[in-house]
């Protein structure tokens, strides 16, 4: 061991002063010139292989994304940019394989994504963008098998994702985008295996990840759609994805590793879901998590040791998992990995028995059974005490006692473990007797703080772990006598206590009687506090009845009754009206609640009360609160009401509407009344309640009248369209028919079915504008009928074939119904615009209560990702879906046809 300027973890100093071995296996270096150096290969678990800078024995990059080992057990290593390295196991030497252009024996580039070497000693390249190559260990040149266009047997695309040899010798390759191919090694040619829109016995998804086989022979192909299990005997495949509704489905459908362990159960990695068991008797899936112990839920490769521990690679470490306890241990980068990020598909157990695992920084290799705790149980020491934040003892010795005085408010312990393999991930907890009722667990917290502590005696406990999480159970006690204050002393409690009864007795009289004055005074505030109350509740819930009101289908009339009905009763007042002020100032009235009765009187009353000063004043916005008319009457000189009944009082509070005052609400009181703020903003209130009454009747005929309208226009416009045009096309076949039939009978007789097929669609047409035309026909029509009318519909308007298969019972509510058919009208509505298709299918099942809507075509498809978030077609589907509890799943690719499906869950209704 020598010091190396460039590299930081070589030892100090070449010149050697003292060593010393800790208990824990550690060894400390004392250097001169160079400190204190730490030694811990003895404790390190896992090798790391790295390119180094400034070596030649390096790796030539340290991204690795594929491992392989040959049949002399040396390692074949691809990385991401640096091509292949060949490991000799035996001599340590390292050989690179890097793509050179000029040179077209060499490999296909550098980006190797994955190895394999068969049964015969070949190794096999899997390459981004590069294809397929083999290496020839005679010659050291690299053969390669690429994608041709104009081939259909080359390789179906150049980017390899995966590679695997079954039992029976045959070579797979997965892709990245297009499934998985089989290699005929007869003829060089590729068998290809994709996923198909249209075949459901095909593969989950064409995003290949993994390939495995199981002892029965049984293909578990993992992608980015979840995975399938294909036969390849009875060439059947049963896919498996995630069902968010179903916790006993897949966790996620990224699948990046399979493992069948000794009874049969499958282990899946998943990028997202963490760890699943899959039970093949019950088909149900146990999901292992970060809630369990994983240390990400994002996991690449699965490798099973000895002890049938599983070792898990992912992206925020290792994880050993012990399946009989379901326990997780978990490594980081602190534990010498080469950092807390792999890679997938970048994992190997070889013939020996050593584990390899690569990733962003390396690759690291161990042993198992060589991967253990570091067992030395720590000492634990309290390093200082302090008082006030500084530090008084450094020298305690367990169980010693520390004598405080009630003064010393804020004390503070610093301890450690002392355990120094790393320091820093030590784990520690503590408890004061007397104080804390449970241990507090500190995490890599070194101090304690506690303030305030009342006189008495307490026992300070801390116990501490090393980096592996051994604990030293016995920890360190301190003991702590604090003195208490002279008042807290038992002599002072018995003198007090006399004092308080001497002068309790005289105090109990004075106190009675003042809490009873304060009852009584505190009950008359309570009376006019609970009425107060109950008040405001009255306005509340009137207001509430109000806004129900104007929420509902009722007329002006209506609104404006119930407004007045209101208004009386929550202020009081005998007698309301309101009124509108016309362009000449003369008020209509436009409901009244009075109890002589009628409009006239009511205007009558009105015009005695409110002179032309008053409606002045109302006109420009402001309430004419009169107190007492009588008075009013007396200075104003205002003739006497044409009725008997007197009145007291008076509030006139304006109507706005559209910015402008359009008349006013007036209330009369029987007696002269104090009309106070509150009561005005409370007419006020009532006021705007009817004015939103009366925009929202104005607001309610324009809307029919526009909707008439807009329907009128949308039928003739779909009448022209869709009818008008086909039976234009029709008259023009039926008016040469007979001589297209004497001369050449058989094209005849399919321009004859050509006018019955034109005449059904347009008679299917004109039923479906029906349907529109009375919408109740909607729910009461079977669904499967609808669904069968708009294919025929579809087909005499697009010349577009469709075929219908319908299977099961629809009984389903109205909502239900009418949504189902309105998103069958709108997929396709959205083939016939954009699709280019030749062919079109609609399907709609029923089984276990769940109905599924499915229509797929053979057009142009899409890119689901290039479709922005607001498109219509797609939202418009999408919230009707949501609307009644649906989901929708839509699959399209360019060039592969598009499919929606809907999938509906409810309880159907009984027949």
């Amino acid at each position: 061991y020598h010091y190396d300027s460039n590299d930081i973890y070589s030892i100090g100093s070449d010149s050697i002063w003292t060593l010393f071995e800790d208990r824990s296996g550690i060894l400390w270096i004392g250097t001169g010139g160079g400190g204190l150096s730490k030694y811990t290969a003895s404790l390190q678990k896992f090798k790391l292989y790295q390119h180094q800078a400034n070596q030649t024995e390096t790796f030539s990059d340290s991204d690795v994304l594929a491992i392989a080992e040959d049949h002399n057990g040396d390692l074949w290593i691809g990385t991401h940019f640096g091509g292949l390295n060949r490991m000799d196991r035996g001599t340590n030497t390292l050989t690179i394989y890097r793509h050179d252009a000029r040179r077209p024996a060499t490999i296909g580039n550098d980006d190797v994504r994955a190895l394999l070497v068969d049964h015969t000693g070949r190794l096999w390249v899997g390459l981004n963008r590069g294809g397929l190559d083999y290496f020839d260990p005679r010659t050291g040149y690299f053969i390669h098998m690429n994608n041709s266009p104009d081939d259909p047997t080359a390789l179906a695309e150049d980017r390899v994702s995966a590679l695997f040899e079954d039992r029976d010798g045959n070579l797979w390759v997965g892709l990245w985008t297009l499934g998985m191919d089989r290699l005929n090694r007869e003829d060089g040619t590729f068998i290809h295996y994709q996923h198909d829109l249209a075949n459901a016995n095909s593969l989950v998804d064409n995003r290949v990840r993994a390939i495995y086989q199981d002892r029965q022979g049984l293909f578990w192909i993992g992608t980015y759609g979840g995975f399938s299990i294909w036969d390849p005997a009875r060439d059947t495949y049963t896919n498996y994805s995630n069902d968010p509704n179903n916790p006993d489905s897949l966790s996620n459908d990224i699948v990046r590793a399979f493992h069948e362990d000794e009874y049969g159960n499958m282990w899946i990695a998943t990028y997202g879901g963490g760890l699943n068991r899959f039970d093949r008797e019950t088909q149900k899936f146990t999901r292992y998590t970060v809630k369990d112990g994983l240390p990400s839920n994002s996991l690449y490769g699965i490798l099973a040791d000895e002890r049938s521990n599983l070792w898990i690679s992912s992206n925020a470490g290792l994880a050993r998992f012990d399946p009989q306890r379901e326990t997780f241990r978990n490594y980081s980068s602190k534990d010498g990995l080469q950092g807390d990020e792999f890679n997938g598909g970048s994992f190997l157990k070889t013939s020996e028995g050593e584990m390899f695992f690569g990733g962003l920084n390396g690759l690291n290799a161990f042993f198992p059974e060589d991967v253990v705790d570091n067992t030395s149980v720590p000492a634990v020491v309290v390093t200082s005490f302090r008082k006030f934040n500084k530090v008084v003892r450094t020298d305690l010795q367990p169980g010693e006692t520390i004598d405080l005085d009630y003064t010393d408010n804020f004390i503070s312990f610093d301890f450690a473990a002392l355990d120094y393999y790393a320091p820093l991930r030590n784990q520690y907890t503590y408890m004061l007797e007397g104080f804390d009722r449970q241990w507090i667990a500190a995490g890599t917290r070194r101090y304690a703080s506690y303030t305030n502590l009342k006189g008495g005696d307490y026992i300070f406990r801390v116990r501490g772990s090393n980096s592996d999480g051994i604990w030293n159970v016995e920890g360190f006690t301190v003991n702590i006598h604090i003195t208490p204050p002279f008042w807290e002393t038992w002599w002072f409690y018995g003198m007090v206590l006399v004092l308080l009864a001497g002068g309790a007795f005289g105090g109990y009289r004075m106190r009675v009687q003042d809490i009873k004055e304060r009852n009584r005074a505190l009950e008359v505030q309570v009376r006019e506090r609970t009425m107060e109350i109950e008040r405001r509740q009255l306005v509340a819930e009137g207001l509430r009845k109000i806004v129900t009101m104007l929420n509902s289908n009722y007329s002006l009339g209506e609104s404006l009754d119930t407004i007045l009905v209101q208004a009386a009763q929550l202020t009081g007042a005998c007698c309301a009206y309101i009124f509108q002020i016309g362009e000449s100032g003369d008020p209509a009235v436009l409901a009244c609640l009075e109890h002589h009765g009628g409009s006239d009187v009511a205007l009558r009353n009105w015009k005695g009360y409110v002179g032309d000063a008053v409606t002045g004043s109302l006109g420009r916005g402001n309430a004419v609160a009169i107190p007492d008319l009588k008075s009013r009457r007396a200075i104003t000189g205002e003739p006497a009401l044409p009725f008997t009944t007197d009145h007291g009082a008076l509030l006139a509070v304006p109507l706005p509407m559209s910015g402008k005052i359009y008349g006013g609400l007036t209330l009369l009181f029987e007696h002269k009344h104090d009309i106070k703020d509150e009561e005005i903003n409370l007419a006020m209130t009532l006021a705007d309640q009817a004015s939103l009454a009366m925009a929202n009747a104005q607001l309610r005929a324009q809307a029919e009248q526009n909707a008439v309208a807009a329907e009128r226009s949308r039928l003739a416009r779909d009448l022209h369209d869709a009818v008008t045009q086909t039976l234009f096309t029709t008259s023009l076949i039926a008016d040469v028919l007979p001589r297209i039939w004497e001369r050449n009978p058989e094209e005849g007789r399919k321009r004859l079915e050509q006018v019955r097929q034109l005449t059904r669609g347009a008679l299917a047409e004109m039923r479906t504008l029906l349907l529109e035309l009375r919408p109740a026909s909607l729910t009461e029509t079977n669904l499967a009928d609808l669904v069968r009318q708009l294919s025929l519909a579809f087909t005499g308007r697009t010349q577009i074939p469709v075929e219908v298969s319908v299977e099961g019972e629809f009984v389903l509510p109205p909502d239900v119904q009418v949504a189902l058919y309105r998103i069958a009208q709108e997929l396709l509505n959205n083939v016939a615009k954009h699709a280019q298709a030749s062919k079109v299918s609609v399907r709609l099942s029923e089984m276990a209560g769940q109905v599924i809507l499915r229509v797929c075509d053979d057009g142009k498809g899409f890119d689901l990702e290039g479709i922005p978030s607001g498109h219509m077609g797609l939202g418009i589907i999408s919230e009707r879906a949501a609307a009644i509890g649906a989901t929708l799943d839509v699959d399209s690719s360019p060039g592969s046809g598009t499919m929606a499906a809907i999938y509906w869950n409810g309880e159907p209704l009984d027949n």
